[in-house]
């Protein structure tokens, strides 16, 4: 996860801003993502590559930083308080989907003195356990099978090298 150099000062020297951790849940049962602050107040943030504007609902939640395995894997623990009946409903149906698609958790952080984009790399990860119970959301999100991932996203096929040769 790439940082901005706002990030490395903040975690070198803290300084007046907070740090925000934010949490975008998406799934195909939803209508549209579901955005969350952990603060005490709704946040209205810009997302990366000028995407525009998205407000973030206050909620309290929990994350283990993303943690990395000898395979390139990253985990991230995330834990929800099940306050917000929205969220526990629709959370509960992309669980059921027989479909099996997954449920699709977006980390952002951002700083409270410059909240035009986030201050890391966005962190797309996919919640591949959820528990849900009456105090809490709880999961595991990861980078799946990373490491079966073709590099640079390009097949070297024979109709691919004849367009960089005719090129």
């Amino acid at each position: 996860m790439t940082i901005t150099g706002d990030l490395k000062r903040y975690y070198a020297s803290s300084g007046s801003a907070v740090k925000l951790d934010t949490l975008e849940i998406k799934h195909t049962t939803f209508t549209s993502p579901y955005y969350i602050v952990n603060d005490f107040q709704d946040l209205t943030a810009g997302l990366e590559n000028s995407a525009g504007n998205v407000t973030f609902k206050k909620y309290a939640f929990e994350i283990t930083e993303p943690s990395k395995d000898d395979n390139g894997n990253q985990t991230l623990g995330i834990t929800i308080d099940a306050v917000n009946l929205e969220l526990v409903n629709l959370l509960s149906t992309a669980v059921e989907d027989t479909n099996n698609n997954p449920i699709i958790v977006t980390y952002r952080v951002y700083l409270s003195d410059d909240t035009t984009e986030p201050k890391s790399t966005p962190l797309e990860l996919e919640l591949t356990s959820v528990t849900i119970n009456n105090q809490t959301i709880s999961g595991t999100a990861e980078m799946v099978a990373l490491q079966n991932k073709r590099f640079l996203n390009v097949n070297y096929t024979k109709d691919f090298l004849s367009l960089i040769i005719n090129a």
